[in-house]
C-alpha cells in the first residue's frame, strides 16, 4: 500500500524522515518527494510539481501534515495562486484519494484566533505568521462541510513528532492488520493449533457406559500462543485457561461424554480462542465427531475436522518481568 506523504519540506524534514521510517516498519511504502529511498518516481519530462501530483494518482492514500508553513504560491511557474501542499491536497481530492489530515495543535490555536477575529489579515498570532495566513484557508476548506464530498472533513492533532507517529500508526496499524496478519501465516509467524483426537472406554460393568474423549492440542505455528482459553461449547463451564503455549508445546483437554448404549454419539464442539503478538485474537471452532460401529455395541468418537476460525483486533499482549 502506497501512502503520499503531503507537506512543506524543508521546515518538516526531521518529521517527514520520522514519518517515513514508521510507514515501513507498518509494512507501508512511502511516498516522499524528498526520500530518495522512498516509491516515489520522478517524471523526467515534466517540472517537480507535475511529478508530484502524478504520484499522488500513483498512491493508495495521502498523509497531509499542516504545520508553521503554506510554502509559496506557484502561479508564476503555470499553476494556480496556491502552495504544491494545497495543490496536492486537491488533486488527491479529485481523485477520490483517503486523505488523512494531521495538524499541529498550536495552528489549530491561531486558526481559531483568526475566525474569531473575523478573519483578519494583519493578526499577530503566536504561531504562524502573516505571510502563512492561507494556511488558514487550506484548514477551511478540509473543515468545510459538503454534502456529497467523497472525503471526511477530520482532522488528528498532534503537539510534536511523537504524538505524530502515534496517531498515525493507529490510523493505518487497523488498516494494515489484515496484510500483516497474511504475511504472518504465510511465513509460518503465526500461532496456529493442530487438534489430535483419541477416546478410551472408561465404563464399568456396574455403571453406565462411559467414554473419555481426550484431544492434543499443540501450537504448530512459529510463534506463541498467549492468554488461551480452552473449552467445550454447550457441553460443560470448565474452561482450561493457558498464559502462553510456544511453537511445538501441546496440551490435552479432556471431556467426560456419559453415552447410553445404543445411542448414537453427539458431535462435540471444542474451542480454543488466543492472542498473538501481532494484536490480533482467534478464536477456533473443532467438531469433535463419532460412529455408532453397529447396533449392539460402543460408539467411538473418530475425527476432528475445524468448522470455523475467527480473527478480531486486539491490544498485543504484554509481558511482565519481576525484578
Amino acid at each position: 500500500m502506497k501512502i503520499f506523504v503531503s507537506s512543506t519540506v524543508y521546515d518538516l524534514i526531521d518529521i517527514r524522515s520520522e514519518v517515513a521510517e514508521l510507514l515501513r516498519s507498518l509494512g507501508l511504502s512511502p511516498i516522499l518527494s524528498d526520500d530518495s529511498h522512498s516509491d516515489f518516481s520522478p517524471k523526467h519530462d515534466a517540472n517537480s510539481i507535475e511529478s508530484c501530483l502524478a504520484n499522488i494518482a500513483a498512491s493508495d492514500a495521502v498523509i497531509l501534515i499542516l504545520d508553521q508553513r503554506y510554502g509559496p504560491s506557484l502561479k508564476n511557474a503555470g499553476f494556480e495562486d496556491k502552495s504544491a501542499t494545497h495543490l496536492e491536497y486537491e488533486r488527491a481530492i479529485e481523485l477520490g484519494k483517503p486523505i488523512h489530515v494531521f495538524v499541529r495543535d498550536r495552528l489549530e490555536a491561531d486558526f481559531s484566533i483568526w475566525k474569531k477575529n473575523d478573519k483578519q489579515s494583519d493578526l499577530k498570532l503566536t504561531w504562524v505568521e502573516q505571510e502563512e495566513f492561507r494556511l488558514f484557508e487550506l484548514l477551511s476548506e478540509h473543515r468545510k462541510l459538503i454534502e456529497g464530498k467523497s472525503n471526511s472533513n477530520w482532522v488528528d492533532f498532534f503537539s510534536s513528532s511523537i504524538d505524530l507517529k502515534k496517531s498515525i500508526q493507529k490510523k493505518f496499524e487497523t488498516m494494515m492488520r489484515p496484510q500483516q496478519l497474511a504475511d504472518a501465516i504465510a511465513h509460518n509467524e503465526f500461532p496456529l493449533f493442530d487438534v489430535q483426537s483419541r477416546t478410551e472406554d472408561t465404563s464399568r460393568a456396574d455403571q453406565i457406559k462411559e467414554l473419555t474423549c481426550k484431544c492434543t492440542i499443540t501450537n504448530v505455528g512459529g510463534a506463541s500462543a498467549f492468554n488461551v482459553q480452552i473449552y467445550w461449547k454447550n457441553i460443560t463451564d470448565e474452561i482450561k485457561p493457558i498464559d502462553v503455549i510456544v511453537p511445538t508445546q501441546s496440551t490435552i483437554m479432556c471431556n467426560l461424554l456419559v453415552l447410553e448404549i445404543h445411542k448414537m454419539i453427539d458431535e462435540a464442539i471444542l474451542v480454543i480462542e488466543y492472542d498473538s503478538m501481532l494484536g490480533v485474537r482467534v478464536i477456533d471452532q473443532y467438531r469433535v465427531y463419532g460412529e455408532l460401529l453397529t447396533s449392539t455395541s460402543w460408539g467411538h468418537l473418530t475425527g476432528v475436522e475445524r468448522i470455523s476460525r475467527e480473527f478480531s483486533i486486539v491490544d498485543s499482549p504484554t509481558i511482565t518481568i519481576s525484578e
